[in-house]
Parts: C-alpha cells; structure tokens; sequence
C-alpha cells in the first residue's frame, strides 16, 4: 500500500509514440497499487509544437507544475517516471529527494550508442575520413559492450558523427543522457528480455542499478476481441470484414515521417495493379500526392482514411501484411495480429528495427534500396501474402515469437515479474 501523501509524477516526451506508452504504464501501476485515498492533481504545463521551444522551457513548467499539486494537495512526490529523452528532468528528483525512474521507449538496442559514447567518440575520432560503415562497426562491435548485434550504419546520422549537435537539445540528448540513465534508481524497457541479444541485455545490467522489461506499452497480450465493425466510424472494419483471410496490407509510416511524394505514386500503383486490398493510413495533406482517381478506382477493396484503429486493423483476420516505418511499438503492434512486416525504415531507431525483424526475428522482409519502386513492393507483396515456402516461413516465426511474448506476460513470466518489481520500487518510500 502506498502512502498517500506520497505521489508518482510523469514527464514525458511530447511525441504520440512516447506518450501512450507512458500513460498505459501509469495506468497499469495506479490499477495496482492500492491507494488508501485518492489525491490526484492534473499537472499542466505549456504544450507547444516545435519540440525546441517546448524543451526550453518543459524542465522549469515540470517543476512549478509539481510544486503547485504538492502544496495544493499537501502531499510529496516520492518518485518521478521520466521518459527517456527527458532524462535532463532527473535534476527535479535531485531537488525533491525523491527517486526517478526511466523509461525507455524506442528499442533498447539504440542505448549502448547513448551510454557508451564516451567509448565511441575516440574510436570516431581516430577512423574519420578514413574508414567506411563497415571498418567503424566492426571496431566498436569489438570495443563497445553490447554493440555486437548492431550495424553503425543502422544508427542515425547524429549518433554517426561528430559534427556539433543542430540544438541545445540534440546535444543534451547525444552527449548527457547516456551520462544520466546510469543514475536513474531504475530502467524500464518498453520491450521483453526475450526478444533482446544476451549480449545487449547483459551490457544494460551492468550499466544500470536495475533493468526492467516491463513489455510493450501499447499492446496487450492477449489482445481484446476485435471492436465491431459497426461501433468503428472509420470504416476500416467494413472494408475488411469483406476481404479474404489474410489477403488485405495495412500501411502506415507513423505520425512523424511520410514517404515521398514519388514513393507514394509508386506504392499506390503496385496496390492498384496488384488489387491487393488496402487500409491506408494518411494524413489528409499528402493524399495529394496519390495518383489522380486512385482512391475511387480502389474503392471496392481500398480506404484512404486520415487515422485508423491500427491494433484492431492488424489483429484483423483480412489483414496479411503490415507496410510500415518499423517504429518499435507498430513492430510489437504486428507480432501481436501474427501480421509478417514490409519494413521501409525512416529514421530514429527504424533502422535497427528493420533489421532484428527480418534478420533476427525473420518475420518481416526490408525494402531493397533507398526508395520503393513498383517492381520491389509488387516482390515484397507477393512474398509475405504469398502461400509459396517465404510467406509460410513467415507467419509461422512471427506465431513464435508471439508465442514467446504470450509466455513473458503470463502470471510466472519475466514481464509480468519485471513489473511487479517496478511497483514495489515505486510504492516503497
């Protein structure tokens, strides 16, 4: 039972894909933990759209947010859930006395590039100009801990080199925040044990006072029934209720990044020429870009749609294939509808995605080359659709590893203990 004039506050990062995470796990710990009375006090701080400007000033509105539900609920924060990315923020905990904990939401294979920086930066400066990808990964893959399953040419361009940070804050996200997790009285991983390297995860345990899988955030194991068709007003569920088992593709490329506008023209007349039936997740702006009289010569078995209930799309019976960035948590996303991934990664952490889902896990094939032509995605579409030796090869190993996720959420599973360790830490003063 946790004191009540204790409390938990969050700090997030203001992107869709690190928010849900957050507050499912907020909401998984308060179903929890048994409060002997409710205090809650909703924290409110200047939201703004340029990340920049929010940044500037989200450590200090954080702090007065905090300072004002203390001294209006005559209560103290005991403990700090910080995304990641936030880990600056930890200096509030410092000024508190109050513990913090991180969570870390893009794949736990990026963060040896964060934590060991001070070991790559040497090794950057001694091979500039004169080595390729391919020299400096296989130099760090020997020198740094838990780069041995990593590629550098995976890691984004800011991680890649030495060139001073855009901002303020890509610095402080480059250069301190592999510094500060170490301090965190916890990391929460946003991934399963199971599905990381044994090098990594042993790197990550010696690097931190204590390591935690806690599962992906935005699914759940087993997921609900399906949604009725008729309660979803997008229409999506129609359409797929009148497709042929595991025929239809879902297509999204996140809230954050869209291909080009050739790439789009190209995807869309490998669909049309295919007939592959389609769900289509796009912001409104960029349909422009789609090939005059696609949507309506599609319309019997494609929709464009603006937003999509995408865990129920994929754990939709119709739905074969997932054409996606590879952002971590659509990849857990797909395994959980047993749907075999088309990945054409973007940026961040998508191209280390890509390459555990085809090369690692096998449940997914990567795009060839930089761009998407018509040629390869109608080799992809066939490929994971298909009943030929690949396709079956394919959703056979993604039934596995759902499998293995199944076990690691059940009542004796890593997860599932993982997480009863977070509460303890949380509820303990």
């Amino acid at each position: 039972m946790m004191n009540p004039k204790s409390q938990v506050a969050v700090i997030p990062f203001p992107f869709t894909s690190h928010l849900l995470p957050l507050v499912n796990l907020v909401y998984d710990i308060a179903a929890t933990i048994t409060w002997e009375e409710e205090t809650t006090k909703e924290l409110k701080s200047q939201m703004v759209e340029a990340l920049e400007p929010f940044l500037e000033v989200a450590v200090a509105s954080f702090e007065d947010a905090i300072n004002a539900a203390v001294k209006e609920n005559g209560v103290r924060v005991s403990c700090l859930l910080i995304d990641g990315l936030m880990a600056f923020s930890c200096k509030i905990a410092e000024k508190l006395q109050a513990k913090w904990v991180a969570v870390w939401v893009p794949t736990p294979s990026i963060l040896p590039a964060y934590i060991y920086r001070d070991l790559i930066v040497p090794l950057l400066k001694e091979m500039e100009g004169e080595a390729s990808c391919v020299d400096i990964s296989q130099k760090i893959k020997d020198l740094v801990p838990g780069f041995s399953t990593i590629h550098f040419a995976d890691l984004t361009n800011r991680l890649r080199t030495l060139d001073p940070a855009p901002s303020t804050y890509f610095r402080m996200l480059r250069d301190e925040v592999g510094h500060l997790l170490p301090c965190a009285d916890a990391i929460v991983m946003n991934s399963y044990e199971e599905l990381s390297p044994a090098p990594l995860t042993s790197a990550l345990r010696s690097s931190f006072r204590l390591l935690l899988h806690v599962g992906c955030l935005t699914v759940r194991i087993p997921p609900s029934l399906p949604a009725s068709s008729r309660l979803d007003q997008t229409g999506c569920l129609e359409l797929l209720d009148k497709q042929k088992p595991r025929s239809a593709v879902y297509i999204s490329f996140g809230t954050l990044t869209s291909l080009t506008p050739e790439e789009m023209s190209t995807l869309s007349e490998a669909l049309e020429e295919n007939r592959t039936p389609y769900i289509w997740s796009i912001k409104d702006h960029l349909k422009v870009h789609l090939p005059l009289g696609f949507v309506e010569r599609t319309s019997s078995y494609g929709k464009v749609v603006p937003w999509a209930p995408q865990s129920q799309v994929l754990s939709h019976p119709s739905i074969g294939a997932h054409i996606t960035h590879c952002g971590y948590n659509a990849v857990f996303e797909s395994i959980v509808g047993e749907v075999p991934m088309i990945c054409k990664p973007m940026w961040a952490d998508n191209m280390i995605n890509a390459r555990m889902v085809e090369d690692a896990w096998g449940i997914g094939v990567r795009v060839v080359g930089p761009i998407i032509t018509k040629d390869e995605m109608l080799t992809c579409l066939k490929m994971v659709l298909g009943d030929e030796e690949r396709g079956k090869e394919l959703k056979a190993k993604i039934k596995a590893v759902k499998e293995v996720l199944m076990e690691a959420v059940g009542p004796n599973g890593s997860t599932s203990k993982d997480f009863k360790s977070l509460v303890e830490l949380i509820s303990t003063e």
